[in-house]
């Protein structure tokens, strides 16, 4: 993955392992090069471009927040407090 370096993708995407990070055309010309000059490099990205995808799919994210939604119900029925980690 080529990404544009910007804030919104600091949380997920870490340049090197799962993308390049790019700022301007110059850069993003060379990241495009590189990887296709280097399977190896492509590959491993790749690998962890999609791992980071799945963390972060619209399923994976509804079960974590159907999950917390079950615990505060649970806790509120029993009256105990709710410590629900973000």
């Amino acid at each position: 993955m080529v990404l544009r370096d910007i804030p919104v993708f600091e949380e997920f995407y870490t340049d090197g392992h799962d993308c390049l990070k790019c700022e301007t055309e110059a850069e993003f010309r060379e990241a495009v090069e590189r990887l296709a000059e280097d399977d190896a490099l492509r590959e491993r990205l790749g690998a962890n471009a999609r791992e980071t995808a799945m963390e972060h799919s619209l399923d994976r994210v509804g079960e974590r927040l159907a999950a917390t939604y079950r615990e505060v119900r649970d806790a509120k029925r029993e009256g105990r407090p709710v410590a629900v980690e973000a």
